[in-house]
C-alpha cells in the first residue's frame, strides 16, 4: 500500500522519572507490575500475549468514538442512544475486563490481582462524570474487551505441548535439565513449546518470518546439527560466548558486564517485552502524546511484541538448538577439535529453560525499536531508559541516541551474559524488525488518510538493513 509520508522532528531526551499519565499509560503500567509481581509464574511469551490483548482491546474501544484509524477487531456502537461517548470510560473499561479474563483464565476464581485492577479502574471511573457519556463509554469498552476474549479464547495458549525433546546427549539440541536458573528452569522442561502453535495476532502463521538457522546449519536432521559443530562459523561463535560471557570473564569489560545485567529482564522485572512497553510509556511521556495517541502506539507496539513472542518461540522449536552452557559443558564431544571443553563453565546471568534460536531477547528489543522509530518517523531519539535488574542499583539509567541503538545492545546483552550464540542474537533482531513492519505497514492505519498525523513508516528501512556482522 503507497502512503504519502510526513515526518515530525522530535528532539527531546525522554527521561523514565517524568512520566504524563492517562488511562491508556496507567493501565500498561499496572499490566507490567503484575509481571514483576508474578515473578517465575510468568515468561516473555505469555506476558507478551497479555500485552497484544490489552493493546487491541483498548485501542479499538477508543478508536471506536472517532474513528480515525482502522480497527483492529471492529468499530463498536454503544447500546443507548446518543452521539457523545466518553473515550476514558472507554478506555477504562476495555481494559479492566480485558486484564481481569486473562488473569482469572490463569488463577482461576482467586485471581490474586483482581483487587488491584479493580482499585485503579474504580478509580479511573470516579474521575469521570456520571452521564450517557460515560455510560456509552463503558459499553463499548465492555464490548471491545469482549471482541478480544473471544478472539483469543482458543488461540492455544494454554494448549498440551507436543514437544519431546531430543535423547540426553543429541549433539547440538537443547536438553532438559541442564540449564538452571531462570523463568523456571528447575523444572527441567523446554518453557511454553505450545507457544510455537499459538494463534498469531496479525502474521498469517507462526512460521511466516521464520530465519534460516544459525550460521551453518543446513538442515534439521542429526547430522545437520553435527555438521553444525564442527563448522568454522559454529567455532568463532563458541568462542566468542565462552570468552565474552563466563561468569569469570577476563576478556568482558565493566561496561559490558553491566549491559549484560541492564537487560537482564528475568523473573521479577516486566520481562524483555515489557522493559520495551516502559520505553514507551518515557517516550509517550515526552512527546506529550495524548489518549488517543498514546491507544495506537501502545496497540501497535504491543501487538507486535505478541506476535514476536509466538514467532520466535516457533523457531526456538523447530530449531531445538543448545545453549552455550551444556554446549561448551560437553565440548568433548562435538567432534571439533576448536572447540575445548570446560565441564565448570557457567554463564554470567542465568540461562532460560527454552531452546537458544532465535534470541527472544533480540527479536522483542528490535520490534520495540522499529515500532517506535515507525511511529514517531524516526529512529534518532535520544532517551534514557531504565531498569529493573536486581544486579544493578534501583534507578541505574542508560542513555541512547537511537531506538536501534538500544536494540543493538540488548542483542549483545544475551553474548555478554553467556546464554546467547551471535546468530541467535543477528537473526532475532531481523525476526523483529520483519514482524514490526508487517504489523506498522499493514494493521491500525489511518483513514481517511491524514494531512498532518503522527506517521506509521516502513520499519524494515530502518532495522533490516543494519550494519552488523555476525561477529562484530
Amino acid at each position: 500500500m503507497q502512503r504519502s509520508r510526513s515526518f515530525i522532528a522530535l528532539a527531546f531526551v525522554a527521561a523514565t522519572s517524568v512520566l504524563r499519565a492517562d488511562v491508556v499509560t496507567e493501565w500498561n503500567s499496572i499490566m507490567r507490575q503484575t509481571f514483576a509481581a508474578e515473578a517465575s509464574s510468568a515468561a516473555p511469551p505469555i506476558n507478551s500475549r497479555t500485552m497484544g490483548m490489552l493493546g487491541g482491546a483498548m485501542f479499538d474501544a477508543v478508536n471506536s468514538v472517532n474513528r480515525n484509524y482502522q480497527s483492529y477487531l471492529g468499530y463498536f456502537d454503544p447500546t443507548t442512544a446518543g452521539i457523545g461517548i466518553d473515550m476514558e470510560a472507554a478506555a477504562a473499561t476495555a481494559a479492566y475486563n480485558t486484564l481481569t479474563s486473562i488473569y482469572t483464565d490463569r488463577y482461576g476464581a482467586g485471581n490474586p490481582y483482581l483487587s488491584n485492577f479493580t482499585t485503579l479502574y474504580n478509580t479511573q471511573m470516579s474521575g469521570i462524570s456520571a452521564g450517557d457519556a460515560k455510560t456509552r463509554g463503558m459499553e463499548v469498552g465492555a464490548a471491545a474487551a469482549t471482541a478480544m476474549i473471544g478472539a483469543r479464547a482458543n488461540d492455544g495458549w494454554n494448549a498440551a505441548t507436543t514437544y519431546s525433546p531430543q535423547p540426553f546427549g543429541t549433539v547440538g539440541r537443547w536438553q532438559p535439565g541442564t540449564n538452571p536458573g531462570a523463568w523456571g528452569a528447575s523444572t527441567g522442561t523446554f518453557l511454553y513449546s505450545q507457544w510455537a502453535n499459538v494463534t498469531p495476532f496479525t502474521l498469517n502463521s507462526p512460521s511466516q518470518f521464520r530465519p534460516g538457522g544459525p550460521a551453518g546449519l543446513n538442515g534439521t536432521t542429526p547430522a545437520d546439527y553435527q555438521a553444525w559443530v564442527q563448522s568454522p562459523q559454529y567455532t568463532a561463535e563458541f568462542n566468542q560466548v565462552k570468552s565474552l560471557g563466563s561468569s569469570t570473564s577476563s576478556t568482558r569489560t565493566a561496561d559490558q558486564t553491566v549491559i549484560a545485567y541492564f537487560w537482564v529482564d528475568g523473573p521479577g522485572t516486566a520481562s524483555p517485552p515489557g522493559h520495551w512497553n516502559r520505553i514507551a510509556q518515557s517516550i509517550s511521556a515526552s512527546a506529550g502524546l495524548n489518549l488517543e495517541q498514546n491507544a495506537r502506539l501502545f496497540a501497535l507496539l504491543n501487538l507486535a511484541e505478541a506476535d514476536t513472542g509466538i514467532a520466535t518461540w516457533e523457531a526456538k522449536v523447530y530449531f531445538d538448538n543448545w545453549r552455550p552452557m551444556l554446549a561448551i559443558n560437553t565440548a568433548d564431544t562435538d567432534g571439533n577439535p576448536d572447540t575445548l571443553v570446560d565441564a565448570t563453565w557457567t554463564p554470567l546471568i542465568p540461562t532460560p529453560s527454552f531452546g537458544s534460536y532465535t534470541s527472544g531477547h533480540s527479536a522483542f528489543s528490535m520490534t520495540g525499536a522499529a515500532v517506535l522509530a515507525s511511529f514517531f518517523g524516526t529512529d534518532n531519539i535520544t532517551f534514557t531508559a531504565d531498569s529493573e535488574s536486581p544486579f544493578l542499583p534501583v534507578g541505574y539509567t542508560r542513555t541512547f541516541n537511537s531506538f536501534s541503538e538500544a536494540a543493538e545492545e540488548a542483542g549483545m546483552s544475551r553474548i555478554y551474559g553467556g546464554i546467547h550464540w551471535m546468530s541467535d542474537n543477528t537473526d532475532g533482531a531481523t525476526l523483529g524488525a520483519a514482524v514490526a513492519t508487517h504489523i506498522t505497514d499493514n494493521f491500525l492505519l489511518p483513514v481517511p488518510e491524514p494531512t498532518g498525523a503522527l506517521l506509521i513508516g516502513s520499519a524494515g528501512l530502518l532495522f533490516l538493513l543494519r550494519r552488523r556482522s555476525r561477529l562484530g
